[in-house]
């Protein structure tokens, strides 16, 4: 009986102070989690299901799914952890530095609409080609599939994808020459993002029904005659900035949607602005400086034998007048159809005082695949 309580009091005296090791023989901690492959998961809530809480315990941690942030309980109430990020650089992009490119998947054979999400990842799509899936990517050569969202919604031709903090967009405006006008706008919660899976069904999806008013003349027997297509677009402020490919006159014009979830009318696009690019624009991509200058982005390429490759940056203080004079900087040759097929998709990978990278994607044409480059500017 004496050795056996003895144990018993070695057992509870070993457990009272023991470190836990997960992956670690070794701990140095009363937790000590060892991983070079994989991070710690905590508890992921709503706001809703936190104020259900009961009595919290000051230093309580968890996950906010609805404000996409840490969060600790300080005895009085929940507040945010900040991280801090990367100053948006005011300064344009002035030379490339060097390019790196890959082919991605055969999936992604008509890639047309490229996104950055959270550093690491592309949101990528097809136009017409394949099922209608959107496809999360691997940011890093070779540019990996790491999910497909199977949206559960119609398609003509999808050209474009651009991100609110609430929402996913997709563009549905490509080769708008007919009768009815081919321009719907799908969204859904950026929620579905973060669903587990390999393949993840999205039902919940909603559309946005719009068109040109000055786009008169339809029924054109070739796609490519009309001023009224469009492939690029991107969310600022609220609303959705439209870019149309000017098949005719060879530039863009500047149209806006004010967004508002669950309208059912047929909205009327706002014209702003236009700009004579010289080359037929394709895509758009935008970030917004810590000051407050607002950069966008058009990438394209000029319609001849050897299709050169455009970019043209546009920043300044008013969304409503990126083609001021004072906002328009020089156009950047950035390769042409040899060199990187046929261009359709544009995101800002980083755009730091230290670090600026963009990135297109390409569709596969006649013997070049389909690809993604990434290029480094000073």
């Amino acid at each position: 009986m004496k050795i056996l309580s003895t144990i018993i009091f070695n057992l509870i005296l070993i457990i009272s102070y023991a470190q836990v090791g997960i992956n670690t023989n070794e701990p140095k901690a009363v937790l000590d989690v060892t991983s070079t492959s994989d991070g710690v998961l905590l508890p992921r809530l709503t706001s809703a299901q936190i104020s259900q809480i009961t009595n919290p315990e000051e230093g309580l941690l968890l996950y906010n799914l609805t404000e996409n942030c840490l969060q600790i309980y300080d005895g009085l109430s929940w507040g945010c952890l900040e991280i801090q990020k990367d100053e948006v650089a005011e300064e344009p992009i002035e030379t490339i530095i060097n390019t790196q490119q890959s082919s991605v998947s055969p999936e992604l054979k008509e890639l047309s609409g490229l996104q950055s999400i959270s550093k690491g990842y592309f949101l990528a799509h097809n136009d017409d080609f394949g099922d209608t899936i959107l496809y999360k990517l691997k940011d890093t050569v070779p540019y990996n599939i790491d999910k497909r969202f199977k949206l559960h919604v119609d398609r003509n031709d999808w050209e474009a994808v651009t991100m609110s903090e609430e929402f996913v967009f997709i563009g549905d405006f490509g080769n708008n020459y007919a009768v009815p006008n081919r321009n719907k706008i799908h969204y859904f919660s950026v929620d579905e993002l973060r669903r587990d899976g390999d393949l993840i069904d999205v039902e919940d999806i909603q559309s946005i029904s719009f068109y040109y008013p000055e786009q008169t003349e339809f029924n054109m027997s070739d796609a490519n005659q009309t001023d009224f297509d469009t492939e690029a677009f991107v969310f600022i402020d609220g609303d959705l900035h439209l870019f149309t490919k000017e098949w005719l006159t060879k530039g863009t014009a500047h149209y806006v949607i004010p967004f508002t979830e669950g309208i059912t009318d047929t909205i009327a696009a706002i014209h702003k602005e236009r700009f004579h690019t010289d080359f037929l624009v394709t895509d758009a991509a935008y970030i917004k400086s810590s000051t407050g200058v607002h950069h966008l982005f058009l990438i394209g390429y000029r319609n001849n034998f050897f299709r050169p490759i455009y970019l043209q940056q546009f920043s300044s203080l008013d969304v409503n007048a990126f083609f001021a004079n004072e906002s328009v900087q020089p156009k950047i040759v950035i390769g042409n159809f040899i060199s990187h097929g046929q261009v359709e998709g544009l995101a800002v990978k980083s755009y730091t005082q230290d670090h600026k990278e963009l990135c297109f994607g390409a569709e596969s044409i006649l013997f070049y695949p389909q690809q993604i480059s990434c290029i480094k500017f000073q």
